[in-house]
C-alpha cells in the first residue's frame, strides 16, 4: 500500500471513530430492596423513659439507650439475640443520648451531662467529661470512620455548641461557638464531615435550619433555610455509605457544592426521616407506620395501630432491622424488629 492510500485509510478510520458513540451507559447493578419481612414487636418496661439511641455490631449484641427511667439501670438496655434486658451489670451515670461503635469491644456513649463513656467488651468506663461552666451540657452525636479519629458534637446552655475530637488517646475540645445554633447531627461521607444545626427563635418567626461542612478548623455554611410549612424539617441521612440531605420532602445529594434532588416523597403521612442500605432500599418513616422505597415506588411495610406512635433511627443489618418504637397512647416502649424471609 502506497503512502497516499495509507493516509486516506487513516483519515477514514478517524472520521468513523469520531462519529461512532462508543460510550456505554453506566451499569446499574443495584437490585430493588426486598419487602418480605416478618415483623415482631418486643415491648420494654421502662416507664418515663424514651429509648431512641441504638447501636450494635451484630444482631445478637445490641445496645439501646435514652433519657428518663425510674431507676439507675433502665436507661441502658442490651439485646443478646433472644431477649432485651436492662443492663444491670453496672450503673452508667448518664442518660445515653447517642450510642456509636466500631465493634463489640469498642463502643461509645454520649450523655446528657457532658460525659462520654466507653465499652471495652467487658465493662463501661467514663472516658471524658466536657465542662463549660454551664449545668446544661449535652453530647448529642458521635461519629467516626476509625477508632483513633472520632468526633462528638454537643450543645451547652442552649446557645452554644461544640465539637470534641478523640485521637485514640484522649478527648479534647476542637471547636466552640456561641452563635446560638444548636448542633443536632454529624455525618461523614468519605473524608468529609457535615453537621446539621438549628437556630430557635422562641417567637412567632420560624426556626432556621443549617447544614455545615467542617474541616477540623472551621464551619462552612452550605445551606440555611427557615422551617415553615414548605420545609417542615431538614436532616442528614446516611443510606449505606452515601450521605443524603433531606430538605422538606426532597432527598438530595450534595456534590461539587450543589444540592441535587434524587427523590421527592409526596406521601401525606411522611414523617421526615429516611434510612436505608442503598438508594433502592430505603426505609421511610411515616406518621402511621413504616414505608419502603425500592427505587421505583413507595409501599407500606408495617402500619401502626394508632397515630401516637414514633419510630426512631434504626439499626440496619443485611437481613434484619431494629427500630426503637414508642407508643404514646398506650405508654409503652419497644423494638420493631424485621427479619427478611
Amino acid at each position: 500500500m502506497n503512502l497516499k492510500k495509507m493516509l486516506i485509510l487513516i483519515f477514514v478510520l478517524i472520521l468513523i471513530s469520531l462519529h461512532c458513540d462508543t460510550t456505554e451507559p453506566p451499569v446499574d447493578n443495584l437490585q430493588p430492596g426486598r419487602r418480605d419481612y416478618v415483623w415482631t414487636v418486643d415491648t420494654l418496661y421502662s416507664p418515663n423513659n424514651t429509648l431512641y439511641s441504638i447501636w450494635g455490631a451484630t444482631p445478637d449484641d445490641i445496645w439501646l439507650g435514652g433519657k428518663g427511667g425510674i431507676t439507675n439501670y433502665d436507661q441502658l438496655w442490651h439485646f443478646d439475640g433472644v431477649r432485651w434486658k436492662p443492663y444491670e451489670n453496672q450503673i452508667i451515670e448518664t442518660y445515653p443520648n447517642c450510642i456509636f461503635g466500631f465493634s463489640k469491644s469498642d463502643i461509645w456513649i454520649g450523655g446528657n451531662d457532658g460525659k462520654i463513656w466507653h465499652f471495652d467488651g467487658n465493662s463501661w468506663s467514663q472516658s471524658f467529661m466536657y465542662q463549660t461552666g454551664s449545668s446544661y451540657v449535652d453530647i448529642v452525636d458521635i461519629s467516626g470512620k476509625i477508632s483513633n479519629d472520632i468526633y462528638a458534637i454537643g450543645i451547652s446552655a442552649i446557645t452554644s455548641s461544640f465539637i470534641l475530637h478523640y485521637d485514640g488517646i484522649s478527648w479534647r475540645e476542637q471547636f466552640f461557638t456561641n452563635n446560638k445554633i444548636q448542633f443536632l447531627q454529624m455525618r461523614q461521607e468519605n473524608n468529609r464531615k457535615f453537621i446539621s444545626g438549628i437556630k430557635q427563635t422562641f417567637s412567632t418567626e420560624p426556626d432556621t435550619f443549617f447544614f455545615f461542612e467542617y474541616n477540623d478548623v472551621a464551619l462552612t455554611e452550605i445551606l440555611s433555610k427557615p422551617l415553615d410549612e414548605s420545609t417542615y424539617w431538614a436532616s442528614m441521612n446516611l443510606v449505606g455509605n452515601e450521605l443524603f440531605f433531606l430538605i422538606g420532602r426532597n432527598l438530595n445529594n450534595y456534590k461539587n457544592g450543589v444540592f441535587t434532588k434524587t427523590l421527592t416523597i409526596n406521601e401525606p403521612n411522611f414523617n421526615y426521616q429516611v434510612y436505608g442500605r442503598n438508594e433502592k432500599d430505603m426505609f421511610i418513616i411515616m406518621r402511621d407506620g413504616l414505608a419502603h422505597y425500592n427505587g421505583t415506588n413507595i409501599e407500606y411495610l408495617y402500619q401502626f395501630s394508632n397515630t401516637w406512635m414514633n419510630l426512631f433511627k434504626p439499626l440496619i443489618f443485611e437481613k434484619e432491622i431494629f427500630f426503637p418504637i414508642e407508643d404514646n397512647l398506650n405508654n409503652y416502649k419497644g423494638i420493631l424488629h424485621g427479619v427478611l424471609k
